[in-house]
């Protein structure tokens, strides 16, 4: 692993160790957040089927861990940060699921920590932890080394294209408006620890995947609705809510509806070894 890579992890790791305590409360507390969680749920399901293997990447407090199994899935949850981990460790006993996830501290970028030879059905990662990597292609080759023919990968990933961010050109923000088309990344901060935020478009995910795998599906997640930080819009505006969530679930597998939004869902499907 590179020097700027392990620093980068590094800096990930201490700011969600930090909220990790009360990572649940803010996810969970947060309208856009739960829609969008809720949403991805029901898009991945339907392609998996009870006792199926899935591994987590970046799994953190382990909340959809415990939901995929709950509908009987077998779960290897990873994530590399010792804080999010044990909230994940909690978690899961609460629930007595020892029987159905695993818990493993292990970077995205070195996925050699897994069992040998144990292999996937699906591998899934949620709310753009996968944007802190500087080097996405890295990350995906790892993971098609662990997927054996057939298996898929359910990715969601930040966005580069998000209209609603575009929106503060009128404000006179113009580098903020277009702070994601920075090749070189954008720092960001949880609680006041920085670290880097990179951006990849569905086109740089399905080009590194390759020729073994097919799309099977892409979702824009936040064309119409605003992005996860604007928590408070449903409260002052129920309506347009509703009206957008009419939208985002009728467009966002369309295109062009589907390349823009705070957030996508990616599933892709290897076709062949």
């Amino acid at each position: 692993m590179k020097t700027e890579e392990r620093i980068q992890e590094e800096l990930v790791s201490k700011a969600f160790s930090d909220q990790s305590v009360k990572f649940d409360s803010i996810t969970t507390g947060n309208p856009m957040e739960r829609w969008y969680r809720d949403f991805t749920r029901a898009k991945v399901l339907p392609y998996m089927k009870a006792g199926e293997q899935v591994l987590e990447l970046n799994c953190g407090t382990a909340l959809d861990a415990v939901f995929f199994a709950q509908q009987g899935l077998k779960v290897m949850a990873t994530d590399n940060s010792e804080g999010m981990l044990q909230q994940s460790r909690e978690k899961i006993h609460r629930h007595q699921l020892q029987n159905q996830i695993e818990v493993l501290r292990c970077s995205f970028h070195d996925l050699s920590p897994l069992p040998k030879g144990k292999t996937y059905d699906h591998v899934f990662s949620n709310f753009g932890g996968l944007n802190c990597s500087e080097d996405l292609s890295t990350v995906i080759k790892q993971v098609d080394a662990q997927i054996n023919k057939g298996a898929m990968v359910h990715w969601v990933v930040i966005a580069p294209l998000c209209p609603w961010e575009w929106l503060s050109v009128f404000k006179g923000r113009f580098s903020y408006a277009f702070r994601r088309f920075n090749k070189k990344g954008v720092e960001s901060k949880i609680d006041g620890n920085p670290f880097m935020t990179y951006y990849y478009s569905s086109a740089y995910i399905k080009r590194h995947f390759g020729e073994k795998y097919r799309l099977v599906q892409l979702h824009g997640m936040g064309c119409f609705l605003p992005p996860t930080y604007k928590e408070h819009f449903p409260k002052q505006w129920p309506r347009l809510f509703a009206a957008m969530k009419g939208l985002e679930k009728k467009l966002s597998g369309v295109w062009p509806f589907n390349r823009f939004g705070d957030l996508y869902l990616i599933s892709l499907q290897k076709i062949r070894d």
